[in-house]
């Protein structure tokens, strides 16, 4: 009866093909074969192929919706499937405002020109991982159309921002180049200013689907609202739950609201929300969590598996520590596999690509093939590495100028490098060099200059550090009074960046714990630069093994689905992190965590440290629980009760927090009224 339900609702979609149209899906309904069979609905009413366009969030996205119909019809008569940015360039070059040899600027060229205008800012950091982080709060606040002296950003002040994205701007027009965002922008600006060239789009496209909805900016709406025109045939599909591109500038209100943008035309609103993908624990679990967030569609969320009596696995775990959490993953991978799961049919789920260095680490040494679908990061790939390890060559007399060049002013001492280059690294001659802000307006730098140039060489100069000193004792040289202060430094980033400064402090704690682990210099760093060999490995064989477990991000495992998926790390330092403190930080963060429940077939199992429980699993946790510990919270001992696992049942008997029920002569034990057993969650 469920499949007669959903297949309902998948033919109104099919067959409702005239005037504006919402389909709000859920995970694994089924709605890109849904979508194909709706544009072949629409060729079978006489509708002419070429006047039928379906935009689509990637470019992998349009090639694969082209082959399905493709394989579904036999080819493509004409139908245009393309990305939003496909699409605003191909009327830009149709209407000369571009040629084709203006390639907008690929995301490597658009990290260079930030790089370059940063090393002019102190406190960056590393200037390329402040550059990546920076990109995407450019074009989200181009996006929401927001000026920038008026834009919030979190990866550095409101000041800094200001002026990089003026540079940015500047720095395009000199070289005569556009973006990506720009392409968006000019597009619609020319829609807007040209009723001819309005006229002609959409004339050409007068049936516009578009998917997933859920993550479309202010400027894309703009586009699509003016080709759909009065005739207003579009269709908009997608998953309010699942829209974790907020940092890009995807805006959820904005399917929220298609329904009062359209309201005069006569909307049809189609609800798919039964998921073929996914065991019923998941599917519970799933909906436990999203259900806390207020910004979203009221809707049911079922599992057509779940009717047919599969349960699957849906288990959270906390452990004490790390490495405790990994060996539980490890075990757990083993007997899944045992049980005939294969590997590739694993996934590790991080929040982001740094979280990946243990999974890799602990994976290699258990001789658990593996395979990453982006490239990953370890502990030795951050900018404090970076600078330690220059430090400690520096005062090993090891490629002295370009590991001096580095830390001059890490953390600031007001020292030009051009005054020190080529130049020996000692007392006398570097101070020496900065004779001259004796004489100029900022003589007060002279003594704070001289001073941190005492400390740093008193502390970490020539011969202070060798491959046999302890790490313990390299690190009490970085921070702290009368020393290089590191510490100092690294706040200094916070305050720039506007990073969580206790995040900060924990990278550099764990460095620390990880130098210290293996007693001297010499061999941390030896081992260090095997991790860092590893890693790259591993990037840049990334696409080769495809037997192995899948290790990836939760974004990067959008529309992707898996028998097994374990999410790590479930803290509230990691997801939702330190700096998501908004109500719409949270929520989207929430949908992040779902989107990676939601990709799990038969089996899902998150975990997380016990001293930092992620806030969303403790409502989870909560929301199950009460979904179904009523059912005993007043049955005496001997009365009937039911559990959606182990079947029909007696109440044994009550202690203080513990309830004890006997199914068919085997007697089960469960917390009282929480539900909660041996650190994973049970169902009742």
């Amino acid at each position: 009866m469920a499949s007669l339900k959903e297949n309902i609702s998948q033919e109104r979609a099919i067959n409702t093909i005239y005037g504006p149209v919402i389909i709000v899906s859920c995970p694994g309904s089924g709605k890109t074969t849904t979508l194909v069979r709706r544009i072949h609905r629409m060729l079978e009413e006489g509708i002419r192929p070429e006047n039928i366009l379906m935009v689509t969030f990637g470019a992998m996205a349009a090639e694969d919706m082209n082959k399905r119909y493709s394989k579904m019809y036999g080819g493509n008569p004409g139908i245009c499937f393309k990305t939003i940015h496909a699409l605003c360039l191909d009327i830009l070059i149709n209407e000369k405002r571009l040629t084709r040899e203006e390639k907008p600027l690929s995301q490597r060229e658009r990290i260079d020109i930030l790089c370059e205008e940063l090393e002019r800012f102190d406190g960056a950091g590393n200037v390329y991982d402040m550059a990546v982080s920076l990109l995407p709060e450019i074009d989200r606040c181009r996006a929401y159309d927001i000026p920038a002296g008026e834009f919030v950003p979190s990866s550095c002040e409101k000041g800094t921002f200001v002026k990089i994205i003026s540079k940015y701007e500047d720095s395009k027009k000199r070289i005569k180049r556009i973006d990506f965002e720009d392409m968006l922008t000019m597009c619609r600006d020319l829609l807007r200013t040209s009723p001819e060239v309005l006229g002609k789009w959409q004339q050409r496209y007068q049936f516009i689907q578009v998917d997933e909805y859920q993550d479309t900016s202010r400027v894309q709406r703009d586009i699509l609202y003016m080709l759909a025109g009065d005739k207003a045939n579009l269709c908009v599909v997608g998953d309010d739950d699942q829209s974790i591109y907020r940092f890009r500038g995807a805006d959820n209100s904005i399917m929220m609201h298609f329904e009062e943008d359209f309201k005069e035309k006569g909307v049809q609103k189609i609800l798919m929300s039964i998921n073929y993908r996914s065991a019923q624990k998941i599917v519970d679990m799933a909906d436990a969590c999203i259900k806390h967030n207020l910004t979203r569609f009221s809707k049911d969320f079922i599992s057509e598996r779940g009717r047919d009596g599969v349960t699957g696995e849906a288990d959270y775990r906390t452990y004490s520590s790390w490495d405790a959490e990994m060996k539980g993953v490890v075990s757990r991978i083993r007997q899944r596999h045992a049980d005939g799961v294969a590997y590739k049919d694993m996934a590790i789920l991080c929040r982001t690509n740094k979280q990946a260095d243990l999974p890799i680490h602990i994976l290699t040494s258990e001789n658990i093939p593996f395979q990453t679908t982006e490239n990953i990061m370890s502990l030795y790939d951050i900018w404090m590495f970076s600078d330690i390890k220059a430090y400690t060559e520096l005062s090993m007399g090891k490629d002295v100028q370009r590991n001096m060049q580095r830390v001059l002013n890490r953390p600031n001492r007001y020292i030009n490098p051009e005054v020190v280059k080529d130049l020996e690294f000692d007392t006398a001659p570097m101070i020496d060099a900065v004779e001259y802000k004796k004489k100029n307006r900022d003589a007060w730098k002279y003594t704070a200059t001289v001073n941190a140039i005492n400390d740093w060489l008193s502390t970490l100069g020539p011969g202070k550090i060798t491959e046999d000193t302890p790490t313990e004792e390299l690190f009490r040289r970085l921070c702290g009074k009368g020393t290089i202060q590191y510490d100092n430094y690294i706040r200094q980033v916070a305050k720039v960046r506007r990073k969580d400064e206790r995040e900060l402090m924990e990278t550099f704690e764990a460095l620390k714990a990880d130098a210290v682990r293996h007693g001297t210099v010499g061999k941390w760093l030896a081992y260090a630069e095997r991790t860092i060999e590893r890693v790259r490995i591993q990037n840049r064989n990334k696409s080769k093994n495809k037997d192995g477990v899948v290790l990836t991000t939760m974004h990067k495992s959008k529309g992707q689905e898996w028998d097994t998926v374990f999410i790590i790390g479930a803290t509230d330092s990691v997801i939702p992190g330190r700096q998501f403190t908004s109500r719409e930080d949270l929520e989207e963060e929430r949908r992040v965590l779902y989107v990676a429940m939601t990709r799990a077939q038969n089996a899902l199992y998150i975990s997380a440290k016990k001293d930092d429980e992620s806030r969303f699993m403790s409502e989870t946790k909560k929301a199950l629980n009460e979904k179904y510990a009523p059912i005993v919270r007043k049955k005496l001992a001997g009365a009937p009760v039911s559990h959606r696992l182990y079947g029909k049942g007696k109440v044994v008997g009550y202690t203080q927090d513990r309830i004890a029920i006997s199914f068919g002569g085997d007697m089960k034990k469960f917390v009282f009224p929480d539900v909660f057993v041996e650190g994973h969650m049970e169902y009742l």
